[in-house]
């Protein structure tokens, strides 16, 4: 027998947000990714007034949303013309986090319905919107529609549609989608950057040209610190998905050719990176620091796990030649928000010097993101050795 048979009075239809049910209005992005989870509670009884059991299938295929002023079905996953761009769906994602509601979610207790069955769509928009009411709606096979629209339908409510009065019963949800943010314009995207902290000292040799004496000097330094980037928008506090991609910068990238040190032993004028982890940029300024007397070498990486800097490099003016030993190192898991670390070795009293058999060497990274509400982006990261020297800039 089939359960629409039995089928004697529509007793109850309504509507409610799932994470709020107090609430009567709520606020999307409007992106096609921000799902806000709408439940709809339907009791059929027989003529003995007991609740019907309508199996699964059958209860997805008789409920649906409509809109409150005129009853007309909403959108069913992109299918039909009308209510755009308002769709529905059965299918959830990971973006039904929802930006506002009208009323604050209490902790009350409220009686379940006895007999009442629960299906859940989830609703998107397509883009902005200044608003949409909806209305819970619900097929009997054999006798038609009924809905909570501010009309109801024509349909009677008994026994194949022949007896009873009509349904009628207002009951309305006000849902707006607000415009989504594009995190690939960089005034969505706020940057913090950390203060510089020592790591520690490393040596480096000084000679008067190639046959002159050695100085041994133990005050290089190195310096280590950070830049995040996070959302603009003070509502959405991190992003819930990243990622960081450059093609990485290894030892070969840099050296250019070999450095008589002494003159008969030949070394790269580079060799700095022996791991596996390679940073996105090695770049080199001279006339650093408080005083401008300082050479300083930055190094941008971003990863998790351990990333090494040991080895040497050459610098050169017109009266020395320099052979510093940088070593710095960081252990990284990976952060909340897009990260990038820089490590810095800083050469004092060597202002006029330059490279000697190396030359930088920059990537540009892209950086994309998602946040908790499905609002997506990338954007590029730009080294250089002048104004996005300590601090990248977004492009």
């Amino acid at each position: 027998m089939n359960v629409w048979d039995n089928f004697y009075r529509l007793d109850y239809l309504d509507l409610a947000f799932v994470n709020n049910t107090s609430a009567q209005r709520a606020t999307i992005y409007g992106n096609s990714q921000n799902r806000i989870a709408i439940s709809i509670k339907v009791k059929i009884v027989d003529k003995n007034n007991n609740p019907l059991v309508i199996p699964a299938d059958e209860l997805l295929r008789s409920a649906h949303l409509v809109q409150f002023r005129n009853g007309k079905r909403l959108n069913w996953e992109g299918s039909g013309p009308d209510s755009k761009p308002w769709v529905y769906t059965r299918s959830s994602n990971d973006y039904t986090e929802v930006p506002a509601f009208d009323a604050v979610l209490t902790d009350s207790y409220v009686e379940p319905l006895t007999g009442a069955q629960e299906v859940i769509f989830y609703l998107y928009a397509t883009d902005a919107s200044s608003g949409i009411d909806i209305a819970a709606g619900f097929n009997v096979p054999g006798v038609g529609d009924f809905n909570t629209s501010e009309n109801g339908t024509q349909n009677r409510n008994g026994p194949k549609g022949e007896s009873g009065s009509m349904f009628k019963n207002p009951k309305s949800k006000h849902i707006i989608a607000v415009e989504k943010i594009n995190y690939s314009d960089k005034t969505n995207i706020e940057m913090d950057k950390s203060i510089l902290e020592h790591t520690n000292n490393f040596s480096w040799v000084s000679r008067f040209w190639n046959s002159g004496p050695f100085a041994e000097h133990g005050n290089g330094r190195a310096m280590a610190g950070y830049v995040t980037f996070k959302p603009k928008n003070a509502s959405v506090k991190n992003f819930k998905q990243w990622s960081i991609v450059y093609e990485t910068v290894k030892n070969a990238d840099v050296n250019r050719y070999t450095v008589h040190w002494p003159v008969n032993v030949l070394e790269e004028g580079f060799f700095a990176l022996p791991g596996d982890d390679y940073p996105a940029a090695v770049i080199y300024s001279s006339s650093r620091g408080s005083s401008s007397d300082d050479g300083h070498v930055n190094f941008w990486h971003s990863g998790e796990g351990k990333f090494i800097i040991s080895g040497h490099f050459f610098l050169r003016d017109s009266n020395y030649t320099y052979r510093c030993a940088p070593y710095a190192s960081g252990q990284h898991v990976k952060p909340i928000n897009p990260t990038i670390y820089i490590y810095k070795m800083i050469i004092p009293t060597v202002s006029s010097a330059g490279q000697l058999g190396w030359e930088d060497c920059i990537r540009k990274p892209v950086v994309k993101v998602v946040d908790v509400y499905g609002n997506s982006g990338e954007f590029r990261l730009n080294f250089d050795d002048k104004d996005n020297f300590d601090s990248p800039g977004i492009i």
